[in-house]
């Protein structure tokens, strides 16, 4: 059953889907995203400082579709992104740079849990 609020129920962009895009910039009722990952452990932390820093690498690819009377979405917005995650004491740091198509880049940094 769909509830016809006006309101799309989805968003994507911001820090965890199509990370280059702007939080809630691709607004839909449906879509679809793909996303590949990597990560490398690059060096060990000295126990009082935390655990480990490591190389993290993202490709990502979706699709958004039009809403009724709504602005035309991008076709098939995609981006890349690579950045360092720091397990401090204190938890997880990730600080990230990406550059997706359509002139989409961002940066930016989160605490707490990365995934």
């Amino acid at each position: 059953m769909a509830y016809k609020t006006g309101v799309p129920v989805f968003s994507l962009g911001g820090s965890q889907h199509l990370v280059a895009w702007n939080i809630n910039e691709l607004l839909t009722n449906q879509y679809f995203l793909g996303q590949i990952g990597y990560i490398r452990e690059l060096l060990k932390l000295p126990p009082f400082l935390g655990s480990s820093v490591n190389l993290l690498g993202l490709l990502e690819l979706g699709k958004t579709y039009q809403l009724s009377g709504g602005p035309k979405p991008p076709n098939l917005p995609m981006d890349a992104a690579a950045g360092l995650i720091v397990n401090t004491i204190f938890g997880p740091v990730e600080i990230v740079g990406a550059v997706g198509d359509y002139g989409h880049a961002r940066f930016f940094f989160r605490i707490g849990r990365t995934f």
